[in-house]
């Protein structure tokens, strides 16, 4: 009670996540992904595509940033996140995280797009060795968690249609009938309904494809009575 309290001023632009693993004193960025976040206070991480345009100075610039920080950071093996808010034209570094797992969202995104095994090459780190971060591909891929209405789920509408489209890699529906679905607050009520996951020749081309398949699919619930 005697001493100061910080809290932690929202930075408001396009989201950006450099993805790289630490082997020693060095940092092998694999690529950026543009994330986007629920219109809730909550902010809460909704879907990631990638790969974005490398040939801008906004690429050029986190690059450039995860190099300064990188060197403020101790010698280590494993995974790092950097997060990057655009604002104004101006780059703002916003996060650096080393997460200790990996959901399913962004493993299968950089999986569809490059290649690159994000969970294999955590393994190599883990055994000291350096990893191949060598993409085998080069495609847009997109994925969005699916918001749900509160209620009891009756149902589901679009789901096979959805996952006959151009484009779409998988549509997976965690939610089931008699299910309670509250508000998306967090990653945990976020991950209670299901995803979609999207590819296509570019980044654009995936999140085309992806909208395409989202408003087709539904997850029906009725009022749950308290």
């Amino acid at each position: 009670t005697d001493g100061r309290l910080r809290i932690q001023p929202t930075v408001e632009g396009t989201i950006f996540r450099l993805l790289a693993f630490k082997t020693g004193p060095d940092l092998m960025p694999i690529d950026v992904v543009e994330e986007s976040v629920t219109s809730s206070v909550y902010r809460v991480p909704l879907g990631v595509v990638m790969p974005i345009d490398r040939s801008t100075p906004l690429y050029e610039a986190m690059v450039a940033q995860s190099d300064v920080v990188n060197r403020a950071l101790s010698s280590g093996w494993g995974y790092v996140e950097m997060e990057f808010v655009l604002q104004d034209g101006e780059v703002i570094l916003t996060d650096v995280q080393a997460p200790a797992a990996f959901g399913p969202d962004l493993r299968a995104v950089v999986y569809e797009s490059q290649g690159i095994d994000l969970y294999r090459a955590a393994m190599e780190c883990a055994l000291g060795r350096v990893p191949d971060l060598t993409p085998t591909c080069d495609r847009g891929a997109a994925l969005t968690w699916l918001l749900t209405r509160s209620g009891i789920v009756t149902g589901f509408e679009g789901v096979v249609s959805a996952r006959q489209l151009d484009g779409v890699e998988t549509v997976h529906i965690v939610a089931k009938e008699g299910d309670i679905l509250g508000h998306v607050v967090d990653r945990a009520s976020r991950e209670r309904g299901g995803y979609i996951l999207a590819t296509g020749d570019t980044a654009t081309e995936a999140w085309e494809h992806l909208e395409a398949a989202r408003v087709q699919v539904w997850i029906n619930t009725s009022p749950a009575l308290s």
